[in-house]
């Protein structure tokens, strides 16, 4: 009962803040090649935070991130009472080289927030990916092709990474698809994988 509540209350936000968003559709991302909206959350301060995944370009207001060579994630902070972009990032791709060599992309599956306004992200990426000056590379390949990893990271309420972590099995594929926040700043993920995926030296 519990767990239908919070999705019923989940819904109802997000359906709140999608409508303030297109009531202003200048301020809604705009994206060239495919792009979308992953998740929506409140920083508990007037302003909500998006994040989705683009290629090749995207507009939010009269923030334009760098474009994408591939599919990556952006987020950013929207100031519910004023209707602007306080600022918008992008997952920036890193090119890998070596044995390594692969094209890079990433991608964010969900979103949440704490009661100080910062913004935690859950996704997954090939190659090599940055948050600010952090970079994370996935050393996972069978001969030419790539497996995914999944990642954490924690945004700052002005848009700085404060940390951002790799996770993920020896081999195959794993995806981060959720995370939850508590009010003591315990982060919680739920993630899919083909095997026992490591976190440190837990499983």
């Amino acid at each position: 009962m519990a767990l239908v509540v919070l999705m019923s209350t989940y819904n109802a936000q997000l359906s709140a803040q999608f409508s303030l968003l297109y009531e202003h559709e200048d301020e809604f991302p705009q994206g060239g090649g495919n792009s979308n909206v992953r998740a929506v959350s409140d920083d508990y301060h007037g302003s909500s935070f998006m994040a989705g995944v683009f290629a090749t370009s995207l507009t939010l207001g009269n923030i334009t991130p760098t474009n994408a060579t591939n599919a990556t994630g952006y987020f950013g902070k929207f100031n519910n009472g004023a209707f602007y972009w306080a600022w918008a990032k992008k997952i920036t791709l890193v090119t890998t080289s070596g044995t390594l060599a692969y094209t890079s992309s990433s991608d964010i599956r969900d979103a949440a927030s704490d009661a100080a306004g910062n913004l935690y992200l859950i996704g997954s990426y090939i190659g090599g990916i940055k948050f600010d000056n952090i970079a994370l590379t996935s050393k996972k390949t069978n001969g030419s092709f790539a497996y995914y990893d999944m990642y954490v990271a924690k945004i700052n309420a002005n848009g700085t990474c404060a940390w951002a972590k790799s996770f993920g099995t020896k081999n195959g594929s794993d995806w981060g698809q959720a995370i939850a926040v508590d009010g003591s700043g315990n982060v919680y993920v739920l993630s899919t994988k083909r095997q026992l995926v490591l976190f440190g030296s837990s499983s």
